[in-house]
């Protein structure tokens, strides 16, 4: 219902829902908007979580580049996204 009313009245679903947006760049780029906090931290394997499901990103070398309140940076080789529950 949210989901639908949101729709209706033209606003992005990441704001008014909380979802979080991924934007990547190629394979090396990653800006990850709405992510509440860190749960993992190695240069294989992120993990994250949002106020709508747990992300895991995966690949080689990667590294947080820029965090904010607003927006993380994970620069590497990323090879995998997951979203869980």
């Amino acid at each position: 219902m949210k989901e639908r009313l949101t729709e209706a009245m033209g606003i992005p679903k990441e704001i008014a829902l909380d979802y979080p947006r991924l934007t990547l760049l190629g394979k090396k780029e990653l800006y990850i908007e709405n992510f509440k906090a860190i749960i993992e931290y190695t240069p294989d394997c992120i993990r994250l979580s949002t106020s709508a499901y747990l992300l895991k990103i995966t690949g080689a070398d990667m590294e947080i580049k820029n965090i904010s309140p607003e927006i993380l940076e994970i620069n590497g080789e990323i090879v995998n996204i997951e979203v869980s529950n």
